[in-house]
């Protein structure tokens, strides 16, 4: 006996939404009569976690959970003699072809208790993905189940499964069709710039005269919203007092980095883990002079250091049952006087969030492996 799952893939993509039916074909072979039940397909989404334990004693380092993210069925064959019992159908030797229509849903199905179905309303699918670390394994997987129940106490039952790919919809962006507005995020060098003097009388180390504080602003989209495949869109300033300016002679950008930083956060009964990881957009080294005005004390760091790289392609945000991810853009820049001969690095973040990828555009390529740091 056999039984084949084939699935009918999307237009121009090889994954599901939420607003896809998957539709295929169910092939069940058999080379003798076989009595049968019925024949019954099932799209089922599946969160699997593997926490390492503290505890160096344990025998099992690892404890599993796995967690039923929801549930559909279609039967695609019943026996005709009583649908509502445990008869049969005797099936003659050969090829039985039965077609299946499955919806996947907007929200998790997972909990069965009214008030938890009220705590879980909103909660989304997940995309599918796996996440691999030393003390953390996640995985999210969906797939198509099909079963072809043979009554009796020594029939075991016939199954099959395919696995589908799953990509939730992106949130609508209202702030898209208007003119784009710009959030600062504004990061202080405080007055690590010069060395405190000290006093040859009293042995005391006094501050300079003035303040000693460059001020770092990163402008990005007031949204927030960054989207697979675009440009990194941003824009980066460098305010110094004109008094430090003229105590320092010279300024140099030293380095300038930017990255964006994943977190992810697993939910087990009552404990919570969480996974950092690091990808890399945009490393510049060098020495690039920072050229103020007589009257200005601001410098724009020019664009082409970071305007020709593009999101790669990677998990969009979301929240959902017992998982959710999590982004924040995080730009590290070092400055260098040779008055000082020291390099002074500032870091800043903002949270964003990360968008797919158009659905109507050509399939894109794997998603981008990240490495925790």
């Amino acid at each position: 006996m056999g039984l084949t799952i084939i699935i009918s893939k999307p237009h121009l993509r090889t994954w599901f939404t939420s607003l896809d039916q998957i539709c295929g074909t169910v092939v069940f072979t058999n080379k003798r009569p076989v009595n049968v039940a019925n024949i019954v397909v099932y799209v089922e989404g599946h969160l699997r976690t593997s926490t390492k334990s503290h505890n160096v004693h344990q025998e099992i380092p690892f404890s599993a959970y796995e967690h039923a993210l929801f549930c559909r069925r279609s039967i695609v064959f019943q026996s005709n003699d009583n649908p509502t019992g445990k008869s049969c159908t005797l099936f003659a030797p050969g090829t039985h072809i039965y077609q299946f229509n499955l919806g996947m849903p907007l929200f998790t199905c997972c909990c069965t208790s009214q008030s938890m179905n009220n705590r879980h309303i909103q909660s989304t699918l997940p995309p599918s993905f796996e996440l691999v670390s030393e003390s953390l394994k996640i995985s999210v997987s969906y797939r198509i189940r099909a079963v072809v129940d043979r009554p009796g106490l020594l029939r075991c039952n016939l199954t099959s499964t395919r696995a589908v790919e799953f990509r939730p919809l992106p949130p609508p962006d209202l702030g898209s069709l208007q003119r784009p507005r710009y959030l600062k995020v504004t990061k202080d060098l405080g007055d690590q710039i010069l060395e405190q003097k000290e006093d040859n009388a009293t042995g005391e180390r006094n501050p300079p005269p003035y303040d000693t504080a460059i001020l770092f602003e990163v402008s990005i989209p007031e949204s927030r919203i960054i989207r697979v495949g675009d440009r990194l869109d941003l824009g980066i300033t460098v305010f110094v007092p004109h008094k430090l300016r003229k105590a320092l002679a010279t300024i140099w950008l030293e380095s300038l980095a930017i990255r964006l930083r994943s977190t992810t956060m697993i939910t087990v009964e009552c404990a919570t883990r969480a996974h950092i990881g690091y990808l890399d957009l945009c490393k510049t080294q060098g020495l690039l002079p920072l050229e103020f005005s007589n009257a200005c004390e601001r410098f724009e760091v020019p664009s082409e250091l970071w305007r020709n790289h593009v999101y790669p392609l990677i998990l969009p945000s979301f929240a959902s049952c017992g998982i959710q991810r999590q982004y924040a853009l995080e730009i590290a820049a070092g400055f260098f006087s040779p008055t000082t001969n020291k390099v002074y690095t500032v870091r800043t973040s903002v949270d964003v969030a990360v968008k797919n990828a158009d659905f109507c555009a050509e399939t894109p390529p794997e998603y981008t492996v990240e490495e925790g740091r």
